[in-house]
């Protein structure tokens, strides 16, 4: 089965038990500076009430090209990379350049504001482009086989969660495949989602220190590339 593949976005997200932050345009600007002017959008600072939901961004900063942007949450900061369509980018995962860029953030919040984090997640998704196939039937054939009792279904998603445990850490390895909903777009029909969500759990509390958060991350994709070359396989048979 001929398809192609490209990178689509990834979400990195570290948890703390409480991200206090006194100065919002003072650590805005700050991480911006660390981070050479990376978030060069409008940044959004919400003047929000006390008794607000500890995960409810505080702080969004964006690039223009809209490629990069954070978010800091009471409890939360997260970092996303969107990968524009037209450009057609080799690497199929997470380079280390994205990886440092998150490090950069987690030291600011570690150095200055004492902040210390005990979770962390890294989600992965890919575009996947069949030729001249629709990805419905596709997916039912690759991942299913039997027949189901439904017919022509407009959307598919499956999901699958495993328990994994990567270096020190016990971690929720989520991996998703869903269709792209069928629009007026002839092309949409040939498109699914491959993502790979790893997470460690929430009952465990760790101790994240710039290594240990580095190392995670690239130990997690080194286990996400594994789980892709898998379905790759399934997928050219």
């Amino acid at each position: 089965m001929s398809y192609q593949i490209r990178l689509n976005s990834v979400y990195i997200a570290l948890f703390s038990p409480g991200i206090v932050i006194s100065d919002k345009l003072k650590v805005a600007s700050s991480i911006n500076t660390a981070l050479s002017n990376l978030f060069d959008g409008d940044p959004l600072i919400l003047p929000l009430p006390e008794d607000i939901p500890s995960d409810f961004p505080r702080i969004e900063l964006n690039s223009k090209d809209l490629r990069y942007k954070l978010r800091i949450a009471g409890n939360n900061f997260s970092f996303i990379f969107k990968n524009p369509q037209e450009e057609e980018k080799e690497d199929l995962l997470p380079d280390e350049d994205l990886f440092k860029k998150f490090t950069t953030v987690f030291c600011y919040f570690k150095n200055e504001l004492n902040t210390q984090f005990v979770r962390c997640g890294v989600v992965v998704d890919w575009m996947i482009k069949l030729e001249k196939q629709r990805c419905l039937e596709f997916l039912l054939k690759k991942y299913i086989k039997d027949k189901v009792p439904v017919e022509k279904p407009l959307e598919t998603i499956l999901r699958f969660r495993m328990r994994d445990k990567i270096l020190e850490f016990d971690t929720n390895k989520w991996i998703e495949i869903r269709s792209v909903p069928e629009r007026s777009v002839s092309e949409q029909k040939e498109l699914f989602v491959f993502k790979i969500d790893i997470n460690t759990l929430a009952e465990r509390v760790y101790k994240f220190e710039e290594e240990t958060v580095r190392s995670f991350l690239k130990s997690s994709v080194d286990v996400m590339k594994k789980e892709l070359e898998k379905h790759k396989s399934l997928w050219e048979i």
